[in-house]
């Protein structure tokens, strides 16, 4: 763990060796084919969490256009950090774009993810806590997520 990396927001010490992720997706050593795997790449400090810039990232306007990657993502789910995935996470933890990059083809919400979104957004709702526009465009966007992994789970 003594390499280095620079990322669009500086530079990341201690990475990984490359064989812990042998075999393996990795944002580093082995991206995946992901629809934003060519995009910058920004790390909260912290949580050390992975993000790739699309097209519509505007920094000097918030961090919207930052979306997780999904390389990251696996990576964490495997426990091959100390940095743990945190998958309840507030809207504004994935500043997506209305244009769901993150997503790729097929991103445009079905009428079965509508239908998800409205059961969830339902259950949130009858706890009392009022759905905000941001609460639910996530809401729809991870089904809409949801509906492309598990489509491309069996491929």
């Amino acid at each position: 763990m003594n390499g280095m990396i620079a990322v669009s927001n500086g530079i990341m010490s201690r990475v990984h060796d490359p064989a812990q992720c042998q075999g393996e997706s990795c944002w580093i050593h082995n991206p995946s084919g992901h629809a934003l795997a060519d995009s910058p790449v920004w790390v909260t400090s912290g949580r050390m969490v992975v993000y790739r810039a699309c097209e519509h990232h505007d920094f000097e306007a918030g961090l919207t256009g930052l979306h997780p990657d999904p390389d990251d993502e696996a990576y964490r789910r495997r426990g091959a950090t100390k940095h743990e995935w945190f998958w309840v996470r507030p809207a504004t933890d994935h500043p997506c774009c209305a244009w769901h990059c993150c997503l790729g083809p097929g991103a445009e919400p079905t009428d079965a993810d509508q239908l998800a979104a409205a059961h969830v957004i339902a259950a949130y709702e009858a706890t009392g806590a009022g759905a905000t526009d941001e609460i639910r465009a996530e809401i729809l966007r991870d089904a809409v997520r949801h509906r492309l992994t598990e489509e491309t789970r069996w491929l």
